[in-house]
């Protein structure tokens, strides 16, 4: 990526959208510590945006709107933020996320959420088909176990699209600490965003 293209992309509103941030109500409120990661990743970065005045859109599965399921502690929406319901497995299955995405077409969409394989990468690939610059924030997403493609897969996947408009970054590098590493074209470099 030229420094053109990072400063394009540094231009642009930011929309981060959370996906399936959501706890069993059964679960406690101790996290698990598997998933504290994550949960410590979706906390920081929804910190981070609400701050500085992104827009903070949440995505969850039609199914999950019940009593069974409630917000992850800490991830919960504002009332100024937006919840939408999917039907399928992107989150361009919800009429008003599509809404959404075709009022702020210039927007950057910051991807965190549950589930790596199916929800995160589906709706990154759908935005990306629709022409949208799409951010992954690695060390913002689920990856269970049982699933089969992972970061490691996932890294490889946007590396070899080769184009600034889908990214795999860490919170870090969204939020702009220095001296991070971004993967480019293949290649780790450091670079000082400060």
């Amino acid at each position: 990526m030229n420094g053109h293209s990072m400063q394009s992309l540094a231009a642009r509103a930011r929309l981060l959208l959370c996906l399936d941030l959501l706890a069993p109500q059964a679960a406690s409120d101790v996290e698990d510590t598997a998933q504290a990661p994550f949960i410590h990743g979706c906390r920081r970065l929804l910190s981070h945006a609400r701050a500085s005045g992104w827009r903070v859109a949440h995505v969850h599965v039609g199914a999950a709107a019940g009593p069974a399921a409630r917000p992850v502690v800490g991830a919960a929406p504002l009332p100024s933020e937006p919840v939408m319901r999917r039907s399928g497995v992107s989150a361009f299955s919800s009429p008003e996320f599509r809404r959404l995405m075709r009022a702020n077409p210039q927007a950057e969409l910051v991807v965190i959420g549950a589930s790596v394989d199916a929800t995160c990468l589906a709706t990154a690939l759908a935005a990306f088909d629709r022409g949208l610059a799409v951010t992954i924030v690695s060390d913002a997403v689920s990856v269970s176990p049982q699933e089969r493609l992972g970061l490691d897969g996932l890294e490889h996947l946007v590396q070899s699209m080769a184009t600034p408009r889908l990214r795999l970054v860490s919170a870090d590098t969204v939020i702009g600490a220095p001296k991070l590493s971004v993967i480019e074209g293949g290649a780790a470099r450091a670079i000082n965003s400060r």
